[in-house]
């Protein structure tokens, strides 16, 4: 049996992209102004893959509104945009020829898309734990539940229900969860994929992750249906 010495990251440096007036300050975080989007763009330009995650006002991408997005390099700097003050669609540049991390794609590119930045490709945590744990029932696949299993990480998810019908700036503790939900979806990523090679499962799983967007556009679009041919199948 081999041992994998896996390398958790910790964030070494998170940006906030906002127009909102923040009175805390401390090393290791800057606020910055939305009108340094496209720079931030350029920088993560030069990175293979990165890991990305929202924060909404609600479950439905129809109603509800994106809040937050945070994207993580795998060197473990973090940065959120205020979606409220940032153009998310100048964030499009990074899905020509880039794979994201995310857990439970469909739910963030929806939102995603609706901003104006529709990802090419993905790697879903979720999807790939799904995938190893075929047919076993009583299995959390939650993002808190997937990162203690496979990195032993414990994840406080206190401030999750905060961001529902949120105004004004963000507190602390909502940037450090935000932070904290990408910071290490690179490792989880890496630790997946080796029990996914070693239980056979690579094209299981890659045919999963190359669908996953199919399914997220039929659910953002809706689908044309023949109802009378349908009516008459039942």
């Amino acid at each position: 049996r081999q041992r994998w010495q896996i390398n958790l990251q910790t964030s070494e440096m998170t940006y906030l992209f906002t127009n909102q007036q923040y009175a805390f300050s401390f090393d290791g975080f800057r606020v910055v102004g939305p009108e340094r989007v496209a720079s931030a763009v350029k920088h993560l330009q030069t990175f293979p893959d990165l890991a990305i995650d929202c924060e909404t006002t609600g479950l439905s991408f129809v109603d509800d509104e994106l809040l937050l997005v945070q994207i993580a390099t795998d060197e473990g700097d973090v940065y959120l945009f205020d979606a409220r003050d940032c153009d998310i669609s100048l964030l499009q540049p990074l899905a020509a020829g880039r794979c994201f991390i995310l857990h439970n794609a469909k739910f963030d590119y929806k939102f995603l898309r609706k901003a104006g930045f529709r990802l090419e490709s993905v790697y879903d945590s979720m999807l790939a734990e799904k995938v190893l744990h075929t047919g076993l029932s009583g299995v959390s696949h939650t993002l808190a539940a997937v990162m203690e299993r496979r990195l032993g990480v414990e994840m406080d998810k206190t401030q999750q229900t905060s961001f529902v019908g949120h105004t004004g700036p963000f507190t602390m503790a909502q940037l450090r969860y935000g932070a904290d939900d990408v910071v290490r979806l690179h490792d989880l990523r890496d630790v997946q994929l080796m029990h996914v090679q070693h239980q056979g499962l690579t094209m299981v799983n890659d045919l999963e992750q190359r669908a996953v967007l199919a399914f997220a556009d039929i659910e953002y679009e809706g689908l044309t249906l023949d109802t009378k041919a349908w009516l008459q199948l039942a």
